[in-house]
This record gives structure tokens, C-alpha cells and sequence, in this order.
């Protein structure tokens, strides 16, 4: 019986040491699975904060680059709108140069125009001028003729005697008219070589007038094909 109690106790120690060396073992064996698990997680964790801080510098670069750009489309932004004031402020400036430009062209046409007609009208003048001065000429002959025969006359009156001394008396009134007539005419015709000396430098002055009206347009004309076609 005793070797009995002595064999139970012993299969009990048995057990007992291998309950303790499975315990051992298990133990063994789960620190060392846990210890792997924990290093994985840890990478994991490392490899996931590592392509975070990547993702979040991409991140924040995209994010600087898009503000950046951001920046520079409203600097062009602002850019366009001071461009297009400063154009727009030039297309109502030069189209207001094109409507003084177009003013200023006809101006210059109407004082072409008036220059013309005042030209044509001095011309009329140095013709009438001249008509005159032939009048002159005729009214001169027929004085020194009509003093001609007043002369005569008298010298004929002179010789009738008593009866001749009425005539003697109208044929000096006749010389006395045609001299004065050929005296008038003298200063007429003086008065016109004046007035046709006015004329020619009146005409001189029209014709560079004329000139600098000409030279006028023709800027005028060439600034018209300068300026945009849409004004």
C-alpha cells in the first residue's frame, strides 16, 4: 500500500512537472509571439507615420504650390484689369484724337475751299483791274482829243473875232472838262496799279496759305491712316 501512495504521489509530480515545463513553454512561446506582434505593429505603425509625414509634406507642397499659383493668377488677374483700363482709356483717347483729327481735316478743307474762292476772286479783281485800266486808257485818248480840239476851236473862235467869241468861250469850258477827265483818269489809274500791286501780294499770300493748307491735310490724312480702323 505504501508502494502505491508512493507511485500516485510520484505520476502527481510527474504531472505537476509537466503541467510547469507546458507552462514554461507556453509562456516561452507567447512573450516571444508577442514580442514579434509588437515589433510588426511597431514598423507598421513606423512605415504608416513615415508615409504619413511624406503624404503630409506632398500635401503641404501641392498646398504651397496652389497658393503660390493662386497668388500669381490674381496678380495677373489684377494685371488684365489694369490692362484692359489702360486700354480702354487708350481706345477713348485715340478715338477722340480721331475725332479731332477728323475735325481738324475738315477745318482745313473749308479754309482750302475759302482760299480757293478768295483766289478766284482776286483774279476777277486783277481782270476787272485791267478792264479798268484799259477804260483808263480810252478815257485818256478821248481827253487829249477833245483838249485837241478845244484848241482848235478857240484858235477858229480867235480868228472869227466878235462873232467867234461865244464859241471861244464853250471851247475853253470843253478844255477846262478834258482836262480834268484825263487829270481824273490819271488818278484813277494810279489808284488801280495800286490796288493790283494789294492784289499780287494778296495772291502771293493765298498761294502760302494755300501751301501750308495742302501740307495741313496731308498730315491730317496721314494721321487718319495711323489711327486703329475700328475708331
Amino acid at each position: 500500500m505504501s508502494e502505491s501512495l508512493r507511485d500516485v504521489i510520484r505520476a502527481v509530480q510527474q504531472s505537476v512537472d509537466n503541467v510547469a515545463s507546458a507552462s514554461e513553454e507556453l509562456t516561452t512561446a507567447s512573450a516571444s509571439q508577442t514580442s514579434q506582434a509588437t515589433e510588426h505593429i511597431t514598423m507598421s505603425i513606423e512605415q504608416f507615420s513615415n508615409g504619413n509625414e511624406a503624404q503630409n509634406e506632398k500635401v503641404e507642397s501641392s498646398t504651397n504650390q496652389l497658393e503660390a499659383m493662386n497668388e500669381g493668377l490674381q496678380d495677373m488677374s489684377q494685371t488684365s484689369s489694369e490692362v484692359a483700363a489702360v486700354s480702354i482709356q487708350s481706345t477713348e483717347a485715340a478715338g477722340q484724337g480721331g475725332r479731332i483729327v477728323e475735325s481738324t481735316a475738315s477745318q482745313m478743307k473749308h479754309i482750302d475751299t475759302s482760299v480757293q474762292e478768295a483766289e478766284q476772286v482776286m483774279k476777277e479783281l486783277e481782270y476787272k483791274s485791267k478792264d479798268i485800266t484799259s477804260i483808263l486808257n480810252v478815257i485818256n485818248g478821248i481827253a487829249d482829243q477833245t483838249n485837241l480840239l478845244a484848241l482848235n476851236a478857240a484858235i477858229e473862235a480867235a480868228r472869227a473875232g466878235e462873232s467867234g467869241r461865244g464859241f471861244s468861250v464853250v471851247a475853253e469850258e470843253v478844255r477846262k472838262l478834258a482836262v480834268q477827265s484825263a487829270d481824273s483818269a490819271k488818278e484813277i489809274e494810279k489808284l488801280i496799279q495800286e490796288i493790283v500791286l494789294e492784289i499780287a501780294k494778296s495772291q502771293d499770300m493765298f498761294k502760302a496759305v494755300n501751301r501750308e493748307v495742302n501740307a495741313g491735310l496731308g498730315m491730317t490724312e496721314e494721321a487718319k491712316r495711323k489711327l486703329p480702323a475700328h475708331l
